[in-house]
């Protein structure tokens, strides 16, 4: 029924691009640069859930705090919609431009298009 559900802990953050907009679906959980809520903490982790109805063609971004901490995520969005629909080039050039501008974490980018119509 084109719902995405998002299930979340941690200090990776989620961004629905639609119509060169970008919307934050998670918040980091952390304070201080330590994380307060994370996959592995035991029975008193808290996740948080969302769902969201999903359009043709919407881009999910999925970036470390490698990313996030050397760009805010609508800057990422907007870095990987400079390359439109070549989704290769667009993580490469994200991740690239994330380790060049020093990050000193783990750099991880995943991009999905809802495409209804893909085999």
């Amino acid at each position: 029924d084109k719902k995405l559900f998002v299930f979340h802990a941690g200090d990776t953050v989620a961004v629905l691009i639609r119509d060169e907009e970008a919307t934050q679906l998670t918040r980091l959980h952390e304070m201080d640069g330590a994380i307060y809520r994370y996959f592995g903490l035991g029975g008193n982790l808290q996740i948080d859930v969302t769902n969201h109805t999903l359009k043709n063609y919407d881009r999910i971004l999925l970036i470390s705090d490698g990313v996030t901490k050397v760009y805010h995520p609508a800057v990422a969005a907007s870095i990987v919609e400079e390359h439109g629909d070549d989704l290769k080039q667009a993580v490469e050039d994200l991740t690239r431009r994330a380790r060049t501008k020093g990050s000193q974490d783990d750099i991880t980018v995943l991009l999905v298009v809802y495409d209804p119509y893909a085999e």
